[in-house]
């Protein structure tokens, strides 16, 4: 497709970004996922539940044979992991990164749903790149790159933080679902593709705000209350390696 002038490619990006937003508002369905790290046989695929709700909300389920193996949600700054499979509970009360992406609740609903939003100034440095439009802007200490296609969807979108760390999304696929264009295939990792996430959506409903609001998640019995910092690392590992090393000593 040929390439478009900022002010036609910011159009539709917002088009569809508020259609996102406010018919997309309650999203739930069954999504597809595959983990890849190099240097390490990969694991099987999964399946598991997805919720979000804008604009800082999410909750997901992976499911094992006997209930539900890994559990997590966040709603603004607070953000629950349950593991019963491997008797792990966790709560932050801290998930957040101020000044930058905000919580961790923003983030997962901002990443999953395309809808990373660029300010005025990023627009008025916009420039095209083949047939694509690519805004960049600094959150905090990262520095965003948006890459958008000439139908207002998001293509990619790229993050350096300090000490020149790189993380990508890339939307593959996008498809209607409630006549709402959503991310229907999303790959998140490191720019060099060594450490990957596949996401892969089966079936998604969407819907505008309160039809079926958002379920929280309990904090497990006996949780583990953790930092910001605490809580990241465990997720890390809990992905890297499938059952993470929990004691005591995380506690705070």
């Amino acid at each position: 497709m040929p390439s478009l002038g900022p002010d036609v490619a910011r159009a539709r990006f917002e088009s569809a970004l508020r259609s996102r937003r406010v018919q997309g508002a309650e999203a739930d369905g069954e999504v597809s996922l595959w983990l890849h790290r190099d240097g390490v046989s990969d694991r099987p695929g999964v399946s598991a539940n997805l919720w979000l709700e804008a604009p800082d909300a999410f909750r997901m389920r992976v499911d094992g044979v006997f209930g539900a193996a890994v559990e997590a949600a966040a709603r603004g700054d607070s953000l629950v992991v349950h593991a019963p499979v491997w008797k792990i509970g966790v709560v932050s009360d801290e998930a957040s990164d101020p000044g930058g992406f905000g919580s961790a609740g923003s983030v997962v609903w901002s990443v999953l749903s395309g809808s990373l939003s660029p300010p005025d100034s990023a627009w008025r440095g916009a420039r095209t790149a083949d047939s694509a439009t690519v805004v960049s802007w600094r959150l905090g200490g990262e520095a965003v790159t948006l890459t958008i296609a000439p139908d207002g969807l998001p293509a990619r979108a790229t993050v350096e933080g300090p000490g020149h760390t790189r993380w990508i999304a890339r939307y593959e696929r996008w498809q209607a679902f409630d006549r709402v264009m959503w991310p229907s295939h999303v790959v998140l990792g490191d720019v060099a593709g060594r450490t990957r996430a596949t996401l892969k959506v089966q079936s998604m409903r969407i819907r505008p705000r309160g039809v079926a609001p958002l379920v929280r998640l309990r904090p497990p019995p006996r949780a583990l209350h953790v930092t910001r910092r605490e809580g990241i690392e465990l997720l890390e590992q809990l992905a890297r390696e499938g059952e993470p090393a929990v004691t005591d000593s995380t506690s705070r």
